[in-house]
């Protein structure tokens, strides 16, 4: 029976299906434990590598132990962004080896990663895919129906969770140098536009199957909403939207008052026989 060497088992780690899937699990499971103004997002990574600290160094306890102290400082960024912590992990491997990087070098790429990503993370999870996937869920739930709320959750890990991996494992071979040149190329780009296409085309559907702005106006015996369908269904709905969109983006009106301002609208609308 061949013994491998101390570098070639901990290099046999990054491909290793078990190994990441328990350092993906520990990391979500603390990244937002304890979540303080001071620590933010370091609980997840003390947690992945009090998980991995055994097989990085299982003879000796006194490395295993700074291995997690070493993270026990500030970091934060979009928690899907699974390329850093798989990044910081590949280091720590390498160090591991007996390659010589000191904590401070792990800890600045870490810090400087963190927010490059944290960027692409927000624009695409938080700006674009989670107000989709809760579009679609807001139209299957029109009847009162909770099929909605199941599909959000289900979609979100079922998009997210392969995805966290690919970027995990993609961090730990890849290494900061492979981090920088996707951050970089025109990839990122390209990956951002084609979602925020998709993203848009979906809201744009549900908007237009769910929302209903409809005019009590009349002239005589022509009723606007009528004359209105009659040219383009559901024209006053589209031109609500843009009336909508053009606060919010130009004059940098909130969602919270554009809501209040709606609520109010729409009650002073119906008792003014507008609406």
């Amino acid at each position: 029976m061949t013994t491998l060497s101390n570098a070639e088992r901990i290099d046999a780690l990054k491909n290793d299906r078990k190994f990441i899937t328990k350092s993906l699990f520990h990391y979500f499971w603390g990244d937002i434990a304890c979540f303080t103004m001071i620590f933010m997002m370091a609980p997840g990574i003390i947690e992945m590598m009090a998980s991995a600290a055994k097989e990085l160094y299982p003879d000796d306890k006194d490395k295993q132990s700074e291995l997690v102290a070493n993270h026990n400082v500030f970091y934060n960024t979009q928690p899907n962004m699974t390329i850093v912590p798989g990044i910081i992990m590949g280091l720590e491997m390498e160090r591991a080896k007996g390659e010589d990087i000191p904590n401070e070098v792990i800890q600045s790429i870490k810090a400087a990663l963190a927010g490059s990503f944290a960027g692409i993370g927000d624009s695409i999870v938080q700006g674009i895919l989670t107000p989709t996937l809760l579009s679609i869920g807001m139209g299957l739930s029109q009847n009162g129906s909770g099929l909605g709320a199941i599909f959000v959750w289900v979609a979100f890990w079922a998009i997210m969770w392969p995805l966290c991996y690919w970027l995990f494992k993609l961090g730990m071979n890849a290494g900061a140098e492979g981090a920088t040149t996707l951050l970089e190329g025109e990839f990122k780009d390209r990956f951002v536009k084609a979602i925020s296409m998709v993203g848009c085309i979906v809201v744009g559907g549900v908007c237009a199957s769910t929302a209903n702005l409809n005019l009590g106006l009349s002239f005589g015996d022509i009723q606007v909403q009528g004359f209105m369908d009659g040219i383009f269904p559901g024209l006053t709905t589209l031109l609500g939207w843009v009336l909508i969109y053009s606060l919010m983006k130009k004059k940098q009106i909130g969602a919270l008052k554009m809501v209040g301002f709606i609520f109010i609208w729409a009650i002073a609308a119906y008792f003014l026989h507008i609406m």
